[in-house]
């Protein structure tokens, strides 16, 4: 994840906390979010979200980050058929 990690910062993102990343684009912020599942795996998330569903002035944190639009990108696990 370390090597993950440095290559989204490599792309412009903003750390917001160990695990969220944020980068705004024109009328959009794109979110990667990396976690862990129940049985240790990783899941990488991502987020598009639209600033105007911020509130006004609202600043950029993990906790104003919302949106309708997400997924996970994640490889399924050996045992789920496709």
């Amino acid at each position: 994840m370390k090597g993950l990690k440095a290559r989204i910062l490599s792309l412009g993102f903003k750390a917001l906390s160990d695990s969220v990343f944020a980068c705004r684009v024109g009328d959009l912020v794109h979110t990667v979010m990396l976690n862990k599942d129940r049985y240790g795996g990783d899941i990488v998330s991502v987020l598009v979200s639209i600033p105007a569903f911020f509130e006004a002035g609202a600043a950029l944190t993990v906790e104003t980050l919302q949106s309708p639009l997400s997924g996970d990108i994640s490889p399924p696990r050996r045992s789920q058929k496709l």
